[in-house]
């Protein structure tokens, strides 16, 4: 008996729930498979913004292809992480002008903070040098900020980053930073398990690889986050200041 053939339904050219970035590596069949996830997507109420490893570490080499950097620095994102500058401090820029609290994570390079075995990730040749867990200048810590130190790839893991948030009122979380497949992902998850609405500002995350950072956002998207471009969150929170 033959089988009938599976229609698959298009998608719209102007959907915007899939209007980002994997949109050419994420094939239409696929894309039907999460149809069930479709929903009203925004920034949560209350919001703080919480940047993962925006460290002097990924930004090694300089803005070149990452195959070429990592001959010389193996932990760098290379152009990756150069290309995502500009609309973080953007990012940045809107959160401190409407006054949302701001939080960092870094690696915590203390010796007696390392348990044997235990690392961020399975990643070999990590150096553990506390200038390059250094966040970069561009996004320097303000005294107001809070900076939170892991040693697991979450930055909510065995850290008071949750304690900040609740005593502070926080509902939702605006996350940008690295790697989007690692740090980003596992902190983004713990967020949603946690009860705190997330929001991924795409064009501030970055990784390593490209497919990588894609094929994770779109499934975080339709998952436990909501994938957003930095414009609309720019807007909603300059919205956030006129209300203020």
């Amino acid at each position: 008996m033959q089988k009938a053939a599976r229609i698959v339904q298009a998608r719209s050219p102007d959907d915007p729930f899939e209007d980002h970035c994997w949109k050419d590596v994420i094939p239409d069949d696929v894309i039907e498979l999460y149809s069930n996830y479709r929903r009203e997507v925004g920034v949560g109420p209350s919001p703080a913004l919480v940047a993962i490893d925006l460290y002097e570490l990924v930004y090694q080499g300089g803005a070149k292809p990452v195959p070429q950097v990592m001959k010389v620095y193996p932990n760098s994102c290379g152009e990756h992480a150069w290309a995502a500058i500009a609309p973080t401090k953007r990012l940045f820029a809107a959160a401190r002008a409407a006054g949302l609290p701001v939080f960092y994570s870094t690696g915590d390079t203390r010796p007696q903070s390392q348990p044997k075995n235990v690392r961020a990730t399975r990643r070999q040749g990590v150096r553990i040098d506390r200038e390059l867990y250094a966040i970069r200048p561009e996004f320097k810590p303000r005294p107001e900020d809070v900076v939170i130190t892991k040693v697991r790839a979450s930055a909510f893991f065995g850290t008071p980053l949750a304690a900040h948030l609740t005593q502070l009122g926080v509902q939702s979380v605006i996350v940008c930073g690295e790697s989007t497949s690692g740090c980003v992902r596992a902190s983004a998850v713990d967020a949603y398990s946690l009860g705190f609405h997330v929001t991924l500002v795409e064009e501030c995350c970055f990784d390593r690889s490209p497919l990588s950072h894609k094929v994770n956002l779109f499934d975080m998207h339709h998952k436990y986050a909501d994938v957003l471009h930095v414009d609309e969150v720019v807007r909603h929170l300059e919205g956030l200041r006129a209300q203020a």
